[in-house]
């Protein structure tokens, strides 16, 4: 008999069942950004203020649809909501998209210091 061990969730993933985020990078350049830290590890380039404040939208993550119903899906756990509205509306969408597949939605934001 073989037994499967459940992996313990961590992270953002301990409050939600999926994550939605739009963009690469945010104009706040907090200080303590983890998002940032984690990005720079794996592409230097983002340690540049000016390229991780321009906030690059991923198309192909606003195309992939939210298909799950009755989950919580967390938006946006890499990067701010700015009320800008090339940012803002698009992650308007996807918050209304999750909401009309009745699930349940957590919004992240992050104080600016």
């Amino acid at each position: 008999m073989q037994t499967t061990e459940k992996k313990t969730k961590s992270g953002a993933d301990e409050w939600c069942d999926l994550k939605v985020n739009l963009f690469v990078g945010c104009k706040h350049n907090c200080k303590y950004c983890y998002a940032k830290c984690i990005r720079n590890r794996f592409n230097p380039i983002y340690s540049n203020p000016e390229i991780w404040e321009k906030m690059i939208f991923r198309p192909e993550a606003y195309r992939k649809k939210i298909t799950q119903k009755n989950v919580i899906t967390m938006h946006h756990s890499t990067h701010d909501i700015i009320r800008e509205p090339e940012i803002f509306n698009p992650c308007l969408d996807k918050i209304l998209e999750s909401l009309n597949n009745q699930n349940k939605v957590l919004i992240t934001t992050k104080p600016h210091f």
